[in-house]
């Protein structure tokens, strides 16, 4: 696959979240998950977004851009893997920050994953 047919399919994503709230009250979920449990959840993930966020930096500042693009996936894979169902508007910024990723905005990516921090809803698994 590549990297403008995964864009083709971000977009098809994000255009049907946002039908979907259109129609739909937005609905909230319980997003407290303790370290341990989601640690064990997702074993076969090793690090938090803002791991792979504070790597990402480190890889952009040596300009290595087969390796920023390695972990740009890995950024996407783990924010896929802890976004939570339920609630369309935690969603859509996280498919915001992904498509900053795809796009290789890390500066605009940076903006994004503060705002899922500060929020409320994300803050319990974006720390």
């Amino acid at each position: 696959m590549s990297l403008l047919d995964l864009k083709k399919k971000l977009a098809d994503l994000n255009r049907t979240i946002v039908t979907n709230n259109d129609t739909q009250p937005l609905k909230t979920t319980n997003l407290k998950y303790s370290n341990e449990q989601t640690s064990t959840k997702y074993s076969h993930t090793s690090k938090t977004p803002e791991e792979w966020m504070k790597e990402l930096q480190h890889l952009s500042n040596n300009d290595s851009t087969e390796e920023l693009l390695k972990g740009y996936k890995q950024v996407v894979k783990s924010m896929i893997i802890e976004t939570h169902k339920g609630n369309i508007y935690f969603i859509q910024i996280w498919f915001q920050l992904i498509e900053k990723l795809l796009n290789l905005d890390l500066q605009s990516a940076q903006r994004y994953y503060q705002i899922v921090k500060s929020n409320k809803i994300g803050n319990s698994f974006a720390q």
